[in-house]
């Protein structure tokens, strides 16, 4: 029988819980655009910072106006058009404290992630505290997926087993669906929205996880999934064309 000073007795003793290595950091990757913030090109009538539109009780709130906390500027992409334009940007309730208890949450490391232009995002990483955050990755870092676009989380060089991006996109999620938090969309109306005090408690529960990412597996519905069959079909048959205007030195097969 083996005694405490034999090599197979130590091992177990090293595997105590006050001898294991702690965990790393848990890397919370945060987006923007309609999980903190709203953005609208045009201001709503008669409202400046931080007021917002008063309504009659028989009007559906999802028809007021949203609430306008800072004004920023970015380009008239979706015009097609290359100058500045001003964004009036409305802040999910509650964002900011979200925002300062996760830069103070012990073992929590906080990063960005948006389909936002540089330009436009760093306003509001200002606005909302996020300015000092570990990693900070923009439009140019979002991965084309057939149409739209798509993240990559490891473009942030971490062990995902400790990585959580939430998103309310859920494309977002395409190419690492067990590590998606998914959130409902805020659009700037709705002063009630208490969406993100969920997310704390969820988060909460990640914090002392060795690996997070059969714990979010679990909160995803299978229906709310990734699925990649009409992309991969799509590569797949544009594969399938080059191979053929190569095969007859870049002409298109005969009519």
């Amino acid at each position: 029988m083996a005694s405490l000073r034999d090599g197979p007795g130590l091992a177990f003793f090293a595997a105590s819980p006050s001898t294991r290595p702690r965990l790393s950091p848990l890397l919370v990757v945060l987006d923007l655009d309609e999980t903190l913030v709203h953005a609208t090109l045009c201001r709503p009538s008669n409202l400046g910072p931080g007021q917002e539109q008063e309504i009659p009780s028989w009007l559906p709130s999802r028809l007021a106006q949203p609430k306008v906390d800072f004004q920023a500027t970015g380009k008239g992409l979706v015009l097609g058009l290359g100058e500045e334009v001003p964004l009036f940007v409305s802040l999910r309730p509650g964002a900011r404290d979200f925002v300062s208890w996760l830069l103070r949450e012990q073992g929590v490391e906080v990063a960005v992630y948006t389909a936002g232009t540089e330009a436009y995002a760093q306003q509001s990483l200002e606005q909302l505290g996020l300015s000092g955050v570990s990693a900070a990755l923009f439009r140019d870092e979002c991965v084309p997926f057939g149409l739209p676009i798509t993240k990559d989380l490891t473009k942030l060089g971490r062990d995902l087993s400790r990585v959580v991006l939430v998103d309310n996109a859920r494309r977002s999620f395409w190419l690492q669906p067990e590590n998606g938090l998914l959130v409902s969309d805020w659009k700037g109306r709705n002063a009630t929205d208490s969406e993100l005090e969920r997310v704390r408690e969820e988060l909460l529960k990640l914090l002392s996880v060795e690996d997070v990412r059969p714990l979010l597996k679990a909160q995803l519905p299978v229906s709310d999934g990734p699925s990649l069959l009409p992309f991969l079909a799509l590569s797949a048959a544009a594969a399938g064309v080059l191979a053929v205007l190569s095969s007859r030195g870049g002409q298109p097969p005969d009519a």
